[in-house]
């Protein structure tokens, strides 16, 4: 039997037994990270927008309808890329009543639970009913 004196191509073996599990991992966390950032990222532009529906809305009776359609938009386009367990539930807080009094703040928080990470976000934006209402 002849003896294996040829030590070429040991480096690319050497390689690929020692980089794939370290770069799998590392793949594996910054897809996670990504995923994380995007979802942290869109809620809180989801608060700020919905906030923001509020606050310029010319009348109560509007802001439901106002709320829906920022809700609406989110959910069709934005949240259908972020693996959100369901829909995300928001919450509105008034600092007087009723809420859209001149000087009031008011505020909404948002809470929603990634598919992938199992992890669950909330945000919270607030902005001040303007004081010549």
């Amino acid at each position: 039997m002849k003896a294996l004196t040829d030590e070429s191509g040991s480096a690319a073996v050497e390689f690929v037994l020692f980089t794939i599990p370290l770069l799998v991992p590392l793949a594996i966390f910054l897809t996670t990270a990504s995923v994380s950032g995007s979802l942290e990222m869109d809620m809180s532009n989801y608060s700020r927008q919905l906030v923001r529906a509020y606050v310029t809305s010319p009348t109560d009776d509007v802001v439901a309808a106002r709320l829906a359609q920022v809700d609406s938009a989110f959910q069709n386009k934005i949240f259908s890329h972020d693996a959100v367990i369901g829909n995300p539930t928001f919450e509105v807080q008034c600092s007087i009543q009723p809420c859209m009094s001149s000087g009031g703040v008011i505020s909404i928080r948002v809470t929603a639970r990634n598919s992938i990470t199992q992890k669950t976000f909330t945000t919270e934006s607030s902005e001040i009913v303007d004081q010549w209402r």
